[in-house]
């Protein structure tokens, strides 16, 4: 008997494993919304990133000025998308032949703020492009 249960968890165990790590998800609640980085002192370095069912785009610059909406999937055509979640990161992964690009969006609870925090992180062919820091200038406040 103690055989038997041991050949059913096992497979169990790889199914539960599998569906964490690699399957295609939804975008988790928390971060559906428009996210902006309001601690940045040089208004053209403003960055505003809109989350929602199955669309990111990014728009920088100084709001109200016709700002162009970069969609995040349509500026990589033809890659493989992944998607990851849980209850504090949100991570998508572009990938095309020898190339892989990350996105990480990740929040944060701090003692500064009432209101919970996000950070961003890009990784494009294993080199960190931009990393989660927890200061002013690279946090995201939910609008």
């Amino acid at each position: 008997m103690r055989i038997y249960s041991l050949l059913i968890l096992i497979p169990f165990n790889l199914l539960i494993s599998f569906n964490a790590f690699g399957q295609e998800q939804s975008m988790p609640d928390w971060i559906i919304g428009v996210w902006h980085n309001p601690y940045e002192s040089n208004m053209y370095n403003f960055e505003f990133w809109s989350f929602s069912d199955g669309n990111i785009s990014l728009q920088k610059g100084i709001p109200n000025k016709n700002q162009e909406k970069e969609n995040l999937k349509d500026k990589f055509p033809g890659y493989e998308i992944k998607e990851e979640s849980n209850d504090s990161i949100y991570k998508i992964h572009f990938t095309k032949e020898l190339e892989n690009i990350i996105y990480e969006f990740k929040i944060h609870k701090t003692n500064f703020s009432e209101e919970p925090l996000m950070t961003i992180s890009y990784i494009e062919n294993g080199n960190i492009k931009r990393e989660h820091l927890i200061s002013t200038l690279s946090l995201f406040r939910k609008l």
